[in-house]
This record gives structure tokens, C-alpha cells and sequence, in this order.
């Protein structure tokens, strides 16, 4: 998670709360999460460094959910096969 944090300082100043990285980390692969932090990274550059803390937040979750979902066959970041593969009820 540290990883994850120094890059989230580094391009986009104060990151999240720690249980936001837990939760990303739950539902995302390391390289989807490092992946939704440069995305974001990137849009503030290009917005002039002008993104919300709140604004950063929504975009990396929706950049991550995206790639997470087609990564997975558009089952969605949410659903409950789409890091396992499988489903147990």
C-alpha cells in the first residue's frame, strides 16, 4: 500500500485514507490500482492541477473500475466473480 501512497503524493499531494487504499486493494488488481493513480495523475496535469481531493478520488475509483471490469469481461468491479472467477452461494 505504501507503494500506492508515495506515487498518490507524489503526482496528486495528499492521498486518501488509508481504508481507501484497502478497498481498492479488495477489489482491484496492484497494477489497476497503480494504474487508476497515473490516469488521475494524468487528468490533473492536464486540468492545470485544478482536480478536487474529491474529484481524484471519483476518477481513480471510476479509471480502476473500468479496467477491472473489462479486464474481467465487463462482469463489473463489483461483482462477486470478477477477482476470483467463481462464485460461491
Amino acid at each position: 500500500m505504501n507503494t500506492r501512497k508515495q506515487i498518490w503524493s507524489q503526482f496528486l499531494g495528499e492521498p486518501p485514507l488509508d481504508s481507501q487504499f484497502s478497498l481498492w486493494l479488495a477489489m482491484h488488481s496492484e497494477s489497476t490500482v497503480r494504474h487508476g493513480i497515473l490516469k488521475t495523475a494524468e487528468k490533473n496535469m492536464a486540468m492545470g492541477g485544478a482536480m478536487t481531493a474529491d474529484h481524484k478520488l471519483r476518477f481513480a475509483s471510476k479509471v480502476m473500475n473500468t479496467s477491472t471490469a473489462q479486464r474481467y469481461g465487463d462482469k463489473g468491479a463489483n461483482s462477486p466473480t470478477a477477482k476470483t472467477g467463481s462464485c460461491e452461494i
